[in-house]
């Protein structure tokens, strides 16, 4: 995508998703549990983005959505707060109701970015970034 982009396609957007506090679900619910949340959370992304959007899971609870044709920061916003309000609807695990949060990590394509490395390490400490925010919540890395 990188290298269309370069080209003059339209520009795209990265996300990276973090499940907050997950380990509490797998340590008091059992990793069974945990796995369920995880196909949870994937069908919730998938059912709040567009069909040409991709989600992949990338380790434990962190995932990764690709966004093709996104070039404005109001996009991806509204976008990251779609996956934060369909995530945050109650899941039943267990006999249990969880409400689960997620931080996200966005980064929009610059013509400053040359590599995917770059961008999805970007969108990771992005990510990072609103976990110290207090989590729930999206946050954005520009290209310096």
């Amino acid at each position: 995508m990188i290298v269309s982009a370069q080209r003059g396609s339209p520009k795209f957007a990265v996300f990276y998703l973090d499940l907050d506090k997950f380990k509490i679900v797998n340590d008091t619910l059992g990793h069974d549990a945990g796995d369920d949340l995880l196909r949870i959370a994937a069908e919730r992304f998938v059912s709040a983005l567009r069909e040409e959007d991709t989600v992949a899971r990338l380790s434990g609870d962190e995932f990764a959505i690709i966004l093709p044709h996104i070039s404005k920061r109001a996009d991806a916003e509204q976008l990251a707060q779609k996956i934060i309000d369909t995530l945050a609807k109650p899941i039943v695990l267990k006999d249990q109701v969880l409400t689960v949060t997620v931080s996200i990590g966005i980064v929009l394509y610059s013509d400053k970015w040359t590599t995917a490395h770059e961008m999805t390490r970007a969108a990771d400490e992005a990510m990072y970034v609103a976990k110290r925010a207090g989590a729930d919540r999206y946050r954005f890395l520009q290209h310096e």
